[in-house]
């Protein structure tokens, strides 16, 4: 099973809870604990840790995710195959101009 922490965010709207692959970066989140927990089952992940953490910081664990994003796309570009525009991409960019 690959490891995961599971999080407790204080979010703009109330608590909800978001699951994070080590070995990926990919969040997940819920508007209950037990969804979490299940969808941390379903993917194969053992929930190794479990923090309380707030909205803005749970966004900026999901955009260290970014650069590799960038790097999965200059790939692309190189191959002269069609290049996808995802929302980590965009999300990226807009943080990085200011």
């Amino acid at each position: 099973m690959t490891p995961a922490t599971f999080y407790i965010v204080n979010g703009p709207r109330g608590e909800y809870y978001a699951v994070r692959n080590h070995v990926t970066g990919k969040v997940w989140t819920e508007r209950t604990e037990l969804a979490a927990c299940q969808q941390a089952q379903d993917e194969g992940l053992a929930l190794v840790a479990g923090e309380k953490i707030s909205h803005a910081r749970l966004v900026e664990l999901m955009i260290s995710q970014v650069p590799a994003a960038d790097a999965q796309a200059e790939s692309a570009a190189k191959s002269d195959a069609p290049t996808r525009v995802t929302v980590r991409r965009v999300l990226g960019g807009l943080l990085r101009s200011r």
